[in-house]
């Protein structure tokens, strides 16, 4: 019971519609607007790096309670508890209940899940996103790289532990969430970072 209560909390905690409820307070709903995604890429795009900054922090803060929340309260878990909790906040901002359903990619919010399962991992691997991003200008390419790398890097500083061979359900949401991306990708019409939205 405890356990499914944690679940619960985690998915409502990664369901807060960062960038709707932002958005909506600025005038617009961001999901009819630019690429019609509620992430931060999408704000910043279409509100400026401000509120682009603000929504990614917001969102990648969420990822990190949902994992950490029950440890500050004094529970004990184990590690592939963690991970279920991360990916119920990643699931909850890509579905989020109070935004009928209507989410973003679950990158920021991942971000926050890393940093609270492995925070040397996610350093590594937020090196690595910076550097794609900078020579591609391609933050979907970025986000794909990022969440390889991370699964990469966790499964092999936890060779022995249990969880790093599910840790590889992460990277495979984010490319599922990024279908659309990768096939832009690969026609060469992904936007770039630093183009308007549409």
């Amino acid at each position: 019971m405890t356990q499914a209560l944690f679940l619960t909390a985690a998915y409502l905690l990664g369901s807060i519609p960062t960038a709707v409820w932002l958005s909506r307070r600025l005038g617009k709903d961001v999901r009819t607007v630019g690429s019609g995604n509620a992430g931060a890429t999408n704000m910043l795009r279409t509100f400026g790096w401000k509120v682009g900054l603000a929504t990614f922090l917001i969102d990648m803060l969420k990822g990190y309670a949902a994992v950490q929340w029950p440890i500050w309260a004094g529970f004990e878990l184990s590690s592939p508890w963690q991970l279920a909790l991360g990916t119920a906040a990643v699931i909850g901002h890509i579905f989020p209940i109070w935004a009928r359903f209507r989410g973003g990619k679950g990158v920021a919010t991942l971000v926050g899940v890393m940093l609270a399962l492995d925070p040397i991992a996610a350093a590594i691997t937020l090196g690595g996103v910076i550097a794609v991003i900078a020579l591609s200008r391609y933050v979907s390419l970025g986000s794909l790289v990022g969440g390889l790398l991370f699964a990469a890097l966790y499964a092999y500083f936890h060779s022995s532990n249990p969880t790093a061979r599910g840790i590889w359900i992460l990277p495979v949401i984010i490319i599922i969430t990024h279908r659309e991306n990768i096939r832009r990708l690969l026609r060469g019409q992904e936007r770039k970072l630093g183009e308007k939205a549409g």
